[in-house]
């Protein structure tokens, strides 16, 4: 008697932050110069180098063939907009072994912690994210994959009246589950896992009844993340490994960063082909779309959960790694000042958008969600501009200002992007961080003449603690002044 067939999702989060040169980007496009970057080997940067230990390689020459035809998968707009110009082609394959499976799901634009963005801040993100995948992929997307798996009610509420269908979250998401009619209260086994069903879609407590999360395995998280695993030939040991992780429902459910596969396990991508080409693995690998449909037909009760305040998968303090010293790495006293100084310059722009364009956009919310459509290339400026304006005939002046502000947006949204508070200390990732903020702030002079001055002094106030020992500036205002002067 051959083994029986049980199923499993693989999930892959594949995502860059945006390396590209500050005030390089042509206005109303994504288009830009790449960024240098010290220490990727033989690579112009660190995008490029990990494409070609990770993304190509789970590509295999062929969509037919790569990982992406059998796994779960999405790609953040910033990676595909950098492989655009490092890996000519890749995206054409991508697109191709989306449509031969559909396990591409969308991720919102900008990687930040979307619960602490204000929440105009994340439906904004939320929806430039899902109309940049159906401009790239050509469908509607049916899910939509949260940053650090930062979840919130409010997030998934902003994801639900999108009309995408679910979302995948982390156990640590779950406080309460309601199933058979009675709540009871989550507890985690000593591997950390809950006491939930793999691969069964959930109802959210307070959310429409037709959106769902899935809860991804957090032992085969760890797997990849703090062990060999990836690294050991996949045949039988990850089959085995897989079955033992079989719940009552017969399902093994998985997600994890995808650079897992190739980049920081250099056999991972090798050994995650070789899992998906075995001859009879005994495991039927799909997608939650197609999970979530068997499941639902016929019709019938489903579990409900109760989220709990504060949760991502890269901090057991919830949100703290992105804004307070939580323990979470060490020297990180500079987190919160960081972020409440890029905040500070945001709400400037806020209201200069709201001052300078009122007459123009009443209500600034939709235009500000519809820019996504120029910045694809879907609309020009002219267009959106004629479209979402109530005054016709601007001024040459006006229509400048319109132009320079809904520009603006890219760095507005783009400073807060969540790598530059992972790390120990201020490295890269916050380069990148300040550079958009630096382009903000040019962009803000017109109209507020003392404001990089002002942005300045706070910066000063953000000490980056054993910045020597790390060859990293001793606070934020030397970074963004090395910036400037790079950019000269």
């Amino acid at each position: 008697m051959g083994i029986k067939e049980v199923s499993g999702v693989i999930h892959g989060h594949f995502y860059q932050p945006w390396r590209i040169a500050p005030f390089s980007r042509i206005p109303h496009t994504l288009i830009a110069r790449q960024k240098k970057e010290p220490n990727p080997g033989k690579c112009f940067n660190w995008t490029e180098l990990i494409a070609q230990q990770c993304y190509l390689a789970l590509m295999n020459g062929d969509p037919a063939q790569s990982a992406y035809r059998h796994m779960s998968f999405n790609f953040g707009p910033t990676l595909i907009e950098q492989l655009k110009i490092l890996c000519p082609g890749f995206l054409g394959q991508l697109i191709e072994a989306d449509s031969l499976s559909r396990n591409a799901i969308a991720q919102a634009f900008f990687h930040t912690i979307l619960p602490l963005d204000m929440p105009q801040d994340q439906l904004i993100q939320v929806a430039w994210g899902k109309d940049y995948f159906s401009h790239t992929f050509k469908r509607t997307p049916e899910a939509m994959w949260l940053p650090e798996a930062a979840v919130s009610l409010e997030l998934l509420s902003f994801i639900a009246a999108l009309g995408m269908k679910y979302a995948i979250i982390s156990p640590t998401a779950v406080k309460r589950v309601k199933e058979l009619g009675t709540w009871k209260d989550v507890k985690l086994t000593a591997e950390g896992r809950p006491d939930l069903l793999p691969g069964q879609p959930y109802q959210v407590r307070g959310l429409d009844p037709n959106f769902y999360v899935f809860v991804f395995d957090p032992e085969l998280y760890h797997l990849t993340d703090q062990t060999e695993f990836l690294n050991a030939p996949p045949s039988p040991n990850w089959v085995d490994v897989f079955r033992k992780r079989l719940g009552q429902s017969g399902f093994i459910t998985m997600a994890t960063d995808g650079e897992f596969f190739g980049h920081h396990r250099k056999k991972g991508a090798e050994n995650l082909l070789a899992l998906f080409h075995q001859k009879n693995p005994g495991i039927r690998f799909t997608n939650y779309g197609t999970v979530l449909e068997e499941a639902l037909c016929p019709p019938r009760e489903v579990g409900v959960i109760e989220l709990n305040p504060e949760s991502s998968w890269s901090c057991s303090h919830g949100f703290g790694r992105w804004d307070n010293g939580c323990g979470c790495n060490k020297e990180n006293e500079w987190r919160r000042p960081l972020r409440e100084a890029l905040q500070w310059l945001a709400l400037q722009f806020d209201d200069t958008f709201i001052k300078e364009t009122q007459t123009t956009f009443p209500f600034p919310l939709k235009p500000k969600v519809k820019y996504i459509q120029v910045l694809t290339g879907a609309k020009t400026f002219h267009q959106f501009l004629a479209e979402q304006s109530v005054r016709p005939n601007l001024t040459p002046a006006e229509f400048a200002i319109h132009s320079a502000l809904c520009n603006a947006m890219v760095p507005r949204y783009a400073m807060f992007v969540s790598c530059a508070w992972f790390f120990e200390g201020m490295g890269l990732e916050a380069d990148i961080s300040l550079g958009f903020a630096a382009e903000l702030a040019r962009t803000l002079l017109p109209f507020k003449p003392k404001i990089e001055q002002e942005l300045r002094s706070r910066l000063a106030l953000v000490k980056n603690p054993g910045h020597e020992k790390r060859h990293q500036l001793p606070d934020a205002a030397h970074i963004y002044d090395n910036i400037i002067a790079l950019a000269a």
